[in-house]
């Protein structure tokens, strides 16, 4: 199969693959003043334009020598504009974008501060296409208040849903909660907080399902303390679904998504080099579908989560990893066909061996043309140890290499 179409933002430049061959172009590459480290996905505007946000660089006196990150807008082109600069009262290190039905542009910033030099809580926003900011919520660092938000999505209703760190405090730890905020009212409201026995620290971006519940995970928390998937609804009626244990992996940080399936389908960055698992809207049939091998030739730990594009297969990426095993290797972007897979496959932990790639994997193709990104097809060849009862059967992958030119200090902003 060959590499399909994708839009990748990545520490320092925009990608567009332009052919199926894996053909790149570099409409942008940043420089600082415009922009560092974007590492939250690009929407879509309503016009056609691609719209960004960086979390560091625009003005480096903003909460130096970080600065406070930019928003931006790319056209079909590649041309690239410079929207806004945030200046920390507005908020700093954007690290959420969508648009909403109004046509406006919502996002959430991790800091924000009463002048250039003292961290904030975090702030909610609204812009428009030529970058006219508003700041919607400040969270003032209380544990009703909360702080530090998390990415944001808009429920079918037109609130903004997301999680932020504070809520009820248990064992003198807060657990964090989740929030809804309504952009036309400012209304503001817990949905649930987390008490660590059902989960702590939530982390990704919540999805609404088909049946209005939205679904998120947490870092950690649950009676292992490896993290919890939940799903909870506009009222707060909130629901336990299922608590990883340590066979099956820990930390999932990724968030969820609602394959056409109907299914969950999620990643975790704990074991071995990480997971990616599904389960059904009950908290039934959890499943690990793929672990990353010992060699982490196929990614290492996991930190996004999965899209699924209109071709149906499910792709995603990893900062660490790739092929070959010898060299720096500074990610992937993989794609995973789930069609073959059974739900009934439940609970299988899905471990590779030590120190081998697992058998069912076999190499097809490599193609290398210096620094430019490179793909490798991993295709599906079940042996006997992957036709057993309760184990899932191993899924096809197609790997692009990246280079990743982070700078330390973005993991601050992990």
């Amino acid at each position: 199969m060959k590499a399909r179409a994708l839009v990748v933002a990545l520490a320092g430049a925009l990608f567009f693959p332009l052919v199926a061959t894996g053909s790149f172009t570099l409409p942008h590459s940043f420089a600082g003043p415009d922009g560092e480290v974007p590492t939250t996905p690009l929407v879509q505007g309503a016009d056609g334009f691609l719209y960004g946000v960086a979390p560091l660089g625009g003005d480096f006196t903003v909460f130096p020598p970080d600065g406070g990150g930019t928003a931006f807008r790319l056209d079909g082109a590649g041309n690239f504009k410079l929207l806004h600069v945030f200046e920390g009262w507005d908020g700093s290190a954007p690290i959420s974008l969508i648009q909403g039905r109004d046509g406006f542009f919502y996002g959430a910033t991790r800091y924000n501060g009463i002048d250039r030099f003292w961290p904030g809580n975090g702030t909610l926003f609204r812009m428009d296409s030529a970058g006219n900011v508003t700041t919607l919520r400040m969270f003032p660092g209380t544990l009703e208040g909360g702080a530090f938000p998390g990415p944001i999505v808009q429920g079918a209703d037109g609130a903004l849903y997301g999680a932020a760190v504070g809520g009820v405090v248990t064992l003198n730890v807060s657990g964090g909660f989740v929030y809804r905020f309504d952009p036309a009212t400012g209304d503001f409201r817990h949905l649930h907080d987390f008490a660590l026995s059902d989960g702590r620290d939530p982390t990704g971006p919540l999805v609404q399902g088909t049946d209005g519940f939205f679904y998120g995970t947490t870092f950690r928390g649950g009676p292992n303390n490896t993290g919890v998937v939940y799903k909870v609804d506009a009222t707060g009626a909130f629901g336990l679904l299922h608590v990883l244990d340590v066979n099956e992996g820990w930390q999932p940080n990724g968030g969820l998504i609602q394959a056409s399936d109907g299914l969950l389908y999620g990643t975790m960055h704990g074991t071995g080099n990480g997971r990616i698992f599904r389960l059904d809207t009950s908290g039934g049939n959890f499943t690990i579908l793929h672990s990353f091998d010992n060699y982490a030739s196929d990614g290492m730990e996991p930190e996004s989560g999965l899209v699924q594009a209109r071709d149906g297969f499910l792709y995603g990426t990893t900062p660490y990893g790739g092929q070959p095993v010898t060299d720096p290797r500074e990610g992937v972007v993989y794609e995973m066909d789930f069609a073959a897979t059974s739900p009934s496959s439940t609970r299988s932990p899905g471990r590779t061996v030590r120190g081998r790639t697992p058998r069912s994997c076999k190499q097809r193709t490599a193609v290398s043309t210096g620094r430019r990104p490179w793909a490798v097809r991993m295709d599906s060849a079940p042996s006997s140890r992957s036709t057993r009862p309760g184990r899932p059967r191993r899924h096809s992958l197609l790997l692009l290499r990246l280079r990743r030119p982070l700078r330390p200090r973005s993991r601050l902003l992990s």
